[in-house]
């Protein structure tokens, strides 16, 4: 199996951005994210579980499948758990809150 690429991992973050974005106010959800926490295998600190309580009811209040949910970069592609898929998804996601809050404070 192929390693995922850095820039898919970015893209599918994006996506899942503007995913939440339309679904909740684009001003609030980054702040529910806990970074020191977030971790895209934990169904209550993933991204869905720190916005809803759980990956599961965020999942099913919005009528997601499971590639849905993969392209969006909410879950891991891949069922090889050394392929790195999960750290990088945790790592593109901190780094996408971490500069969408930091350019919120700027334009403050």
């Amino acid at each position: 199996m192929t390693e995922p690429s850095i820039e898919k991992i970015r893209s599918r973050v994006e996506a899942g951005a503007k995913f939440l974005d339309s679904i909740l106010d684009p001003a609030d959800w980054p702040h529910r994210i806990d970074l020191e926490t977030l971790d895209i295998n934990s169904c209550t600190e993933c991204m869905f579980g720190q916005i809803e309580g759980d990956f599961y009811t965020m999942r099913r209040m919005h009528d997601l499948n499971s590639e849905q949910c993969q392209d969006l970069g909410f879950l891991v592609v891949g069922d090889d758990p050394d392929d790195g898929e999960d750290a990088m998804l945790d790592q593109a996601w901190h780094a996408y809150v971490t500069t969408r809050l930091r350019n919120e404070n700027a334009e403050a």
